[in-house]
């Protein structure tokens, strides 16, 4: 596989299954750019108490979501039922090892755009070309955004406090 591999990282859905702003904001960033003969296209998101209680994994939600939107199913991989940005790159390396694609983009919320770069570069430790884009967390309410940016800036300062390399628990 010599396309670009887009890879979408997982947001909060409902119990119900239905996908968060965020989510959303990170899906419709991936079919703006989703072309079938340049993409393929990677979900990340599996089950956790703080994004995704429901009966189906996140990234089953969003494949729905992009396949209503007219994505051909075939374009989408199966999703990596990952619990956090962590285990979105780590989950995802064998498969993207195995593809061998001509660039990776990781698409995700521009908050969280910084750590989702560091962690990947790390993991992927140049694997691939590594693309990165932000999408817009435009509908989250000014509480919220200060919530998300706050758990940033506390994951980032466990990042860099640490000092160990994200690459060793591959």
């Amino acid at each position: 596989m010599k396309t670009e591999l887009l890879i979408v990282l997982g947001g909060p859905n409902s119990a119900e299954g239905l996908l968060s702003a965020v989510a959303l904001s990170r899906l419709d960033a991936c079919y703006a750019l989703f072309h079938p003969q340049q993409h393929t296209i990677l979900l990340t998101g599996g089950y956790g108490p703080h994004f995704n209680t429901s009966g189906k994994p996140h990234a089953w939600y969003g494949q729905q979501y992009l396949i209503g939107k007219g994505v051909p199913a075939s374009q989408i991989l199966t999703g990596v039922e990952s619990r956090n940005t962590v285990e979105d790159a780590l989950l995802s390396k064998p498969l993207v090892s195995a593809l061998q694609p001509a660039r990776v983009t990781v698409i995700t919320s521009e908050y969280h755009l910084q750590r989702a770069g560091i962690i990947f570069t790390e993991v992927y430790n140049k694997l691939a070309p590594l693309h990165f884009i932000a999408a817009p967390s435009y509908e989250l309410s000014l509480q919220e955004m200060q919530a998300l940016l706050q758990h940033e800036e506390e994951a980032l300062a466990l990042i860099y406090k640490s000092g160990q390399r994200i690459a060793t628990f591959s």
